[in-house]
């Protein structure tokens, strides 16, 4: 193994490459030349010096030349004892230089497995610790709105017999009610208002289907759903629905892309659940819903699950939505899939920068198993040009390999 003196000898670090601290943080110039002298002990791999710096204060904040962290020097460097200790110090796993990439990209980019490998975990621990607490979060506030609501009631009903008398024009109880969930929020009750529904602006402003029928964009022309995905829902819809007369369930229709794989495959029953009205009126438009076997749920699946059936295969994609809204249809999924069936959803998790990408790959493998799958990840080629985003706000897909995960429900 290579010592971190060797290593930093191997990989000079220039001292004209560093460093930008007033770019980052506002401080006194003792405290930027603190942590000048930070940045330089971790490019020159001086352990001692750094955690020194660290115990007395020192910023691990600042960035360098072309926005690399202390962690990216770190990781230039091969020194796997930096990487921790400037972790331990609350230096964030997710940083990204100018051009996007991350401490996992230098790791790989300058042949460091052991710091990749480590740096990974890193990323997998942290984002399971801010999920769990993210749901304990959102738990307490609805435990404190329920509360909330049952002390309402209570002093409602205390007022209607105390305050009123016979022949009195008083309100009824279902009145008040409406009357105080619909009072603004405060600074005094705002805290305690849950989050809105994640893809409630998505659901309320206009899509557009391109002349060619190979874009679905939203009002801001990003995309919701592309042409080029159309090898990925082929062997998607073969996953889930490998022979005929299956029963299969699939959520967010976009261009319709799996839904013509799966019609193609002769399945028993295909249920299609689909939230915006102008993808429904699409549907309706082509017709779908006097297709043989087809059932359409419009609604968003939240609001549609006491209609679910038991399916052979399932699918997921839908737009607007995060990684917690994936994570809570993952819980549902095994009440309506067949023991030995098969789940699949679009693989987005992170898909603008690898590291990113084989973080979120490992948290859904270990959080799915927790619910009773076996997940293995099918990698396929994605070459995409640069033209396909002309006319997209955003590319929301830039790496060269798609990792489709096939999760198949074992019996417990």
């Amino acid at each position: 193994m290579t010592s971190v003196t060797a290593a930093s000898q191997q990989n000079p670090v220039p001292a004209s490459n560093l460093v930008k601290t007033e770019n980052v943080i506002v401080a006194s110039d003792e405290e930027i030349a603190k942590s000048q002298e930070l940045m330089q002990a971790v490019a020159n791999g001086n352990v001692e010096r750094a955690e020194q710096l660290l115990k007395d204060g020192a910023n691990h904040s600042a960035r360098a030349s072309h926005g690399r962290t202390m962690l990216h020097f770190a990781c230039m460097i091969g020194s796997l004892p930096l990487v921790k200790l400037l972790l331990t110090y609350g230096h964030p796993w997710n940083v990204v230089d100018d051009d996007y990439k991350s401490v996992g990209d230098y790791a790989q980019s300058f042949n460091q497995p052991a710091i990749y490998d480590f740096l990974l975990e890193e990323g997998v621990r942290t984002e399971l610790l801010m999920g769990l607490m993210q749901r304990k979060l959102k738990l307490e506030l609805l435990e404190a709105e329920q509360n909330d609501d049952e002390d309402n009631e209570d002093t409602e009903e205390g007022h209607s017999l105390s305050e009123t008398t016979p022949g009195a024009d008083t309100l009824s109880g279902d009145e008040t009610r409406t009357d105080a969930t619909s009072e603004p929020a405060t600074k005094s009750n705002e805290a305690k208002v849950l989050p809105e529904v994640p893809n409630a602006s998505y659901l309320a402003q206009p899509l557009h289907y391109t002349e060619d029928g190979d874009r679905l964009l939203d009002a801001e022309k990003n995309g919701v759903m592309m042409g080029w995905e159309l090898p990925l829902m082929v062997r998607h819809a073969e996953v889930i629905c490998p022979e005929e007369g299956l029963r299969v369930l699939n959520v967010g229709f976009g261009l319709g892309l799996i839904d013509k794989e799966l019609q193609k495959r002769s399945p028993m029953q295909h249920t299609i659940i689909e939230a915006h009205p102008d993808v429904y009126a699409q549907m309706l438009k082509q017709g779908w819903d006097k297709k043989p076997g087809v059932k359409i749920l419009f609604g968003r699946w939240q609001d549609v699950l006491d209609q679910l059936e038991v399916y052979d295969g399932i699918f997921f994609d839908t737009f607007g939505e995060y990684y917690e809204d994936l994570r809570e249809f993952h819980e549902v999924v095994p009440n309506h899939l067949e023991e030995g069936g098969v789940y699949s959803f679009f693989n987005g998790l992170g898909a603008t920068n690898e590291f990113f990408h084989a973080v979120y790959n490992r948290i859904s493998e270990l959080e799915l198993g927790e619910m009773g799958f076996t997940v293995e990840y099918e990698a396929m080629e994605v070459a995409l040009r640069e033209e396909e985003w002309n006319g997209v706000q955003r590319a929301y897909w830039t790496l060269d390999r798609y990792h489709l995960p096939i999760c198949r429900l074992d019996g417990f």
